[in-house]
């Protein structure tokens, strides 16, 4: 009677958990779904494009974070995950927002194409280098 109870291949619960938990491993320690990533640099702003294939629009997340935009692919079986459960991403990737641009304008729209984030210039912005005269204290 022991035996049959310890016999995990024959415990189809257990065997769909150890499978879960091998799969998340695995995915954190690099995946398998290729990342393809492209920043262009406009006069209107930045425009980052993201594509992972065989991904669903929900698996995309894009968040400001101070100084930075973090974004993340994650797992397809986790993506309807209840909210306060962790996620496990598929890929991560942080982006250093430059000076210039607007916080508040910052977009992301995903399609069949991927994501596409948009980080727009603020209103005047020029990164154009010029002297600054020096004036002699009176």
């Amino acid at each position: 009677m022991w035996k049959n109870d310890m016999n995990f291949l024959k415990n189809k619960p257990l065997l769909r958990g150890l499978l879960s938990q091998g799969d998340q491993l695995h995915t954190i320690n690099g995946g398998v779904a290729p990342l393809q990533y492209r920043k262009e640099n406009t006069p209107e702003g930045i425009q980052i494009h993201i594509k992972v294939p065989s991904v669903a629009p929900e698996a995309y997340q894009a968040v400001v974070h101070g100084p930075r935009l973090v974004v993340q692919v994650h797992m397809a079986k986790d993506v309807n995950a209840r909210p306060g459960f962790l996620k496990v991403p598929m890929h991560n990737r942080i982006e250093e927002i430059p000076v210039g641009v607007d916080l508040s304008r910052i977009e992301a729209v995903v399609d069949a194409e991927g994501l596409h984030v948009m980080l727009p210039y603020t209103e005047g912005f020029s990164d154009d280098v010029h002297p600054i005269p020096i004036r002699r204290a009176l």
